[in-house]
């Protein structure tokens, strides 16, 4: 009996243009294998020396080198650079030996903008686009490149993957059925490991990334040292830790006549740097990342994908701007708008000492801010004592936080077992209003209504509103309990008053007002003893 043939494994060919495309490339071949083990794999890497796959024993039809630019050529004079270094002649390679050896591949996954996209196409295959260098989130619509538009119509095109849901979704409206969302590989980090690196109690524990693109990384590294000075001079009651997430290179070796320049030394054997002064130390960790970002409280970013990571992670990120030719103004701008309020910029020009000192004091106050949790626990404590006492809870809003007030009302007295009461009644607001001032009703409520052991709970998404401002302070007068619940700015002037402040860092009323009801309901969760409980 004849043995009938097995067919050959499935051909995949990865083509990628940059580190993080790279690291998703990398990523999107270990899913691959788990999925289909037999499956062959190769990868054309267009910037730098595909390190990503080389660690995963993926073969690369092409060997190239790193540039000046670190594959940002288009930003300043990198082009030029590039060219000198030999861009064209490499470039060309690579684009004969995708056209060459690509053919015998049965599908091409294309990671990254329109370049590897055309690696692609030249190969003739069915081809998968994944567009990850770009959002609808940095613009609000994503607006492609007439070369990009036309290469993702073309039929041996078969799916565009987008990095998130949002851009999927204005692809398609704008008549690209093609574009889907199905993850972003690189933020599906691995478990923290504690052998790496732990949380340690009682101190500030800053992560440091200064990116992989070498000798850049070296410089903002340096830049990275320098800011840590100026943090141990800061008084605090807490000892600093600094850990630098770090990739393998020898480039490191050439750190230490860099870090001595600005008082720094380097035991590169221990994987420490040391200050003159000896009483602060940075450590070097290399592939810890996810280690370094869960003991971290904060994270100084001069990267693109790690810092993603890092508020993938809900840490809060202090850029600086360097010299390039990655991580400029311009990066770190996109870098804002792409992922949102908890990443802050510090200066527009290459960081200099005043700069630096900017920094210090940012993170200090980033570090400053109260922990939601525990506060949500003290006021919890503090309703108990209420209670105990004989007191209720008397909350007061406008709007949409008088509606909040109402619904928590009803949860702290049905669910909490905490007499509670608003001023919602149209009678009493028009009566007070029309006799106090609509500024001052709320504060005369408190006059008719309260008592010595009472609660006042305070609902106001800008902290501003007059009449909530207003009851404060003759809650205060009254020596009763305040919270607040604010938004807005920082300093907004109920906030200033309360002695317990929930503040939500946004401008937008939809998010302050879900995240106060999120938070008051914990409260009432807490008090009942569980999340998840019977409505009877």
């Amino acid at each position: 009996m004849s043995r009938v043939p097995l067919p050959p494994a499935p051909r995949i060919l990865l083509i990628s243009n940059g580190h993080g495309e790279d690291l998703n490339g990398g990523l999107i071949a270990d899913g691959l294998r788990q999925c289909a083990p037999g499956l062959e794999l190769a990868a054309l890497p267009i910037v730098g020396a595909g390190s990503a796959y080389g660690r995963r024993g993926i073969p690369l039809l092409y060997a190239g080198r790193t540039l000046p630019s670190g594959g940002m050529v288009y930003q300043g004079l990198n082009l030029w650079k590039d060219l000198a270094a030999g861009w064209l002649q490499q470039s060309v390679a690579q684009l004969w030996t995708a056209w060459r050896q690509g053919r015998h591949y049965d599908l091409v996954v294309s990671i990254g903008d329109h370049v590897p996209l055309i690696f692609a196409l030249l190969t003739g295959r069915p081809t998968v686009v994944f567009l990850v260098s770009t959002s609808s989130f940095y613009e609000g619509r994503l607006r492609l490149s007439a070369l990009t538009r036309w290469c993702c119509r073309r039929r041996r095109v078969r799916v565009v993957l987008t990095r998130d849901a949002f851009t999927a979704r204005d692809l398609q409206a704008q008549g690209q059925a093609k574009a889907l969302f199905r993850g972003y590989p690189i933020m599906d980090l691995p478990a923290p490991d504690p052998g790496q690196v732990a949380p340690v109690p009682g101190t500030r524990t800053l992560a440091l990334v200064p990116g992989s693109r070498f000798p850049e990384a070296l410089h903002n590294l340096v830049l990275m040292l320098r800011l840590c000075s100026q943090l141990g001079d800061l008084a605090g009651d807490r000892p600093w830790r600094f850990l630098v997430a770090v990739v393998e290179s020898p480039h490191w070796r050439e750190l230490e006549p860099l870090a001595a320049a600005v008082g720094w030394r380097l035991d590169l054997a221990q994987g420490v740097l040391r200050s003159a002064s000896g009483h602060l130390e940075v450590r070097l960790l290399p592939g810890a990342l996810a280690s370094i970002l869960a003991a971290s409280d904060l994270v100084v970013g001069m990267a693109g994908t790690a810092v993603e990571q890092a508020v993938g992670y809900g840490r809060p990120v202090v850029q600086l701007v360097g010299r390039g030719p990655q991580f400029s103004y311009a990066f770190a701008e996109s870098q804002m708008r792409l992922l949102g309020p908890t990443v802050h910029t510090v200066g527009r020009r290459p960081a200099d000492t005043a700069d630096l000192q900017e920094a210090a004091g940012l993170i200090q106050r980033l570090l400053a801010d109260p922990c939601i949790p525990d506060m949500i626990t003290a006021l919890k404590q503090r309703l108990e004592q209420a209670r105990d006492a004989g007191g209720k809870i008397m909350l007061a809003g406008n709007g949409a936080s008088a509606s909040i007030a109402s619904h928590l009302a009803t949860d702290f007295c049905k669910q909490g077992k905490v007499r509670a009461m608003t001023f919602n009644d149209a009678n009493l607001i028009t009566a007070l209003g029309n006799d106090c001032g609509y500024e001052n009703w709320v504060a005369k409520a408190l006059d008719l209504y309260a008592d010595p052991q009472d609660v006042v709970i305070l609902i106001s998404s800008s902290g501003r509103s007059p009449n909530v401002v207003t009851a404060a302070r003759r809650a205060k007068e009254k020596g009763l309990y305040v919270a607040s619940f604010t938004g807005f700015a920082q300093d907004n002037p109920l906030g200033a008053l309360a002695d317990l402040n929930f503040w939500v860092d946004s401008r937008a009323y939809n998010i302050v007002e879900c995240t106060h009801m999120i938070w008051l309901t914990a409260v009432v969760d807490l008090l009942v003893g569980k999340a998840v409980y019977s409505a009877n």
